[in-house]
């Protein structure tokens, strides 16, 4: 019997007995091609890749499928790398070996073009006399691997033609490309992408180590960590800074630290590597895209929506979304969950670039547009969050409520943009926007103190108080809010310097409303220092500054007294004084439908009936005030309601739920004592 078992890399022959010597003659190679670049010596943690490619392949072969298979992402997060460590691993895996072409998609020249393509896996694949035509070459091509087992792999393509030419027409062969840009074809092809992420920190510092290798003090492996920061993880980046960290490690993190001249440092023989590789994509952007690129590079913020991006691009946020979708596309810009924003090395790459093409001016105005984007994106949730007397109410009355009757929701929005409010006041000072940057400090009041971010607080307040000298009215609301940072951080010296100086302003201008407001806060501190006469005294002075209020602002003043008030009388043991006052201010929070403030009013009538032993009722009010107050997110108020809770519960002889409330009020006062040490530690 005459018979084949096994994989032949070759021509094979059957046949009876031979006489003679047998000739071979054919076109087709002696042995598996190869033509991958070499891969870099070290890689490390995209084992997950790695393995979900092997895992595709086994499952299209399965399946007699042909598997066309992209990565994406920034330039420099190591695509080609990735690509050609795991086509090394898997040659093995295809019979007729690996072909590889390089598309130039980012490269000085331009693309690659189709024939030239082809030209060159022909001549991998053996074949030496090329084609002259386009159609010839792709007619060979699709002949030479109409039977193969082969792996292709089309490193930064820059066109679909590129890639549906260089496609092998066996189902048993796979091609791996590489973009740093989403081709639109990749649907209709059925080539399935994957988007390559940067390196995580522990990984990036890893490879730094090794690259480094022993040559460092521990004092300079001390600055790996932020070496690895300002590298936003993009291998390249890291791969260069390693060098130059082993060739000279003093002072490379601190030129990296300056964001002036971080790229400009990543350079090897004074080739700028790293802004080359994004200069591939920005110099093929349209000069409107290319605008917008520059201008958005500008802001401080982490991300930012289509709406923000309009305000900052002076354009509708349809033909904003429009160039955010192209900035994505091309990979000079990241998008999660319909949020936009840039790599840290992107963004230093189109700040430069904004630096040689916009003018000072354009600069500073798409900073104002953006500024009072956020500015008025606070205001209007702070309205749905207090009816508090403002400085600016001038300024408030021109902008519409968001979320009116809805805190939670206003509160939600505003700690969806938190980081971009903090820069939003920055950047209004640093660009001369002082009245923006003023406005909203006063408007941030309502969401710091309810959710407790004591450092945006602070850091806020001492910008606004700088860019509001000479507003005296805001001054007085600036220096009070700053104080009630410091209440609330239990640092009652700062709070009561920041009060004093509201109240003496107020009463230099003659504004009993700045004076009231302070009144109030200095019974506060007597109260939390559990001196309830002098505490209720000076809840009399508010109150009598009230009455010489216009009439329209009294009603919630005076409500607002009886809660205070109430509250302190039942420190003081005064329940029958306090009980009708609670209940008055009550009624008047039920009317306007003002849920947060029922709950406090609640908090203190329902201590009251514990300590007058009607534990149940004090449960009635307690629970609902609980679950308000926590999804408004004060932490304080949350521990004050489950202390009064634990003892309510205790008192119906209901040990686990009482237990419970305890255990949680302690977590809530480890939580505030450590949010409160990290502030004071970095203020001082």
């Amino acid at each position: 019997m005459n018979r084949f078992e096994g994989e032949a890399n070759g021509p094979v022959v059957q046949a009876a007995t031979i006489h003679g010597g047998v000739h071979i003659h054919g076109s087709g190679p002696a042995r598996r091609p190869n033509g991958l670049p070499v891969r870099a010596g070290l890689f490390l943690n995209r084992r997950d890749e790695l393995d979900a490619f092997d895992g595709m392949v086994a499952a299209y072969r399965e399946e007699r499928r042909s598997l066309a298979f992209a990565i994406t992402g920034y330039g420099g997060v190591g695509k080609t790398a990735l690509a050609v460590h795991w086509a090394h691993e898997a040659s093995g895996k295809f019979r007729d070996g690996v072909v590889y072409a390089d598309l130039g998609g980012s490269a000085e020249t331009g693309p690659v073009p189709v024939g030239v393509v082809l030209a060159i896996l022909l001549r991998q694949l053996g074949v030496e006399r090329i084609p002259k035509s386009d159609e010839e070459k792709l007619a060979a091509y699709r002949a030479r691997t109409a039977d193969s087992e082969l792996l292709v792999v089309l490193d930064d393509a820059a066109t679909m033609a590129q890639v549906t030419a260089a496609r092998p027409s066996s189902p048993r062969s796979m091609v791996l490309v590489t973009c740093r840009q989403k081709l639109t074809g990749f649907g209709y092809n059925e080539i399935e992408s994957t988007r390559l992420d940067p390196l995580a920190e522990d990984v990036a510092t890893d490879l730094v180590s090794r690259l480094v290798g022993d040559g460092l003090s521990p004092d300079d492996r001390h600055e790996l960590t932020n070496l690895v920061a300002v590298c936003g993880g993009l291998p390249l980046a890291l791969r260069i800074a390693a060098i130059q960290l082993r060739e000279n490690p003093r002072g490379l993190v601190a030129r990296l630290g300056a964001e002036r001249d971080r790229l400009a440092s990543l350079a090897v023989d004074e080739e700028r590597l790293v802004d080359a590789v994004f200069d591939a994509g920005y110099l093929r952007l349209d000069e409107e895209t290319a605008r917008a690129y520059r201008l958005l590079a500008l802001w401080d913020g982490p991300s930012f929506d289509v709406a923000a991006a309009a305000a900052l691009l002076d354009r509708d946020p349809e033909t904003a979304e429009t160039l955010l979708r192209q900035l994505v596309r091309v990979y000079l810009l990241g998008v999660e969950d319909g949020r936009y924003g840039f790599h840290s090395l992107i963004r230093l790459h189109g700040r430069d670039r904004a630096e040689q093409a916009e003018s000072v001016d354009d600069r500073r105005a798409a900073m104002g547009r953006m500024v009072r984007h956020f500015r008025d994106y606070w205001i209007a949730r702070d309205k749905a969050l207090s009816a508090r007397p403002r400085a600016c109410e001038d300024v408030y009355a021109e902008i519409p409520v968001v979320h009116e009757g809805d805190s939670a929701a206003a509160l939600a929005d505003l700690e969806r943009e938190r980081e971009n409010l903090l820069a939003a006041v920055l950047v209004a000072k640093r660009w001369g926007f002082d009245d923006y940057a003023w406005h909203m400090g006063v408007a941030s009041f309502p969401f710091y103190f309810q959710r407790g971010h004591y450092e945006d607080w602070i850091s806020t307040h001492e910008v606004a108080l700088e860019a509001a000298v000479g507003q005296d009215r805001a001054l007085i609301q600036l220096h009070n809010q700053l104080g009630t940072a410091h209440f609330e951080l239990d640092e009652n010296v700062k709070a009561l310097k920041q009060y004093q100086l509201s109240l003496d302003l107020a009463v230099k201008i003659g504004d009993p409303m700045g004076q009231q407001t302070n009144w109030e806060w200095l019974g506060f501190i007597w109260e939390r220092r559990e001196q309830y006469e002098k505490a209720l005294h000076s809840s009399d002075m508010s109150r009598a500054l009230v009455a010489r209020w216009p009439a329209n602002k009294q009603p919630r003043a005076f409500a607002l007294y009886n809660m205070n008030s109430g509250r302190v009388l039942v420190e003081a043991g005064r329940l029958d004084e306090a009980l009708p006052r609670l209940a008055e201010a009550k009624r008047f929070f039920l009317a306007g439908n003002d849920v947060v403030n029922v709950a406090k009013t609640d908090y203190s009538i329902g201590k009251a009936y514990g300590l007058l032993g009607r534990a149940a009722e004090a449960v009635e009010l307690l629970e609902p005030a609980l679950a308000v107050l926590t999804e408004q997110g004060s932490l304080a108020w949350q521990e004050s309601l489950h202390e009064s809770l634990a003892e309510a519960y205790r008192q119906l002889g209901r040990d686990e739920d009482a237990d419970r409330h305890h255990a949680e009020k302690q977590r809530l006062n480890q939580e505030l004592t450590q949010r409160r040490d990290a502030v004071r530690r970095l203020y001082g």
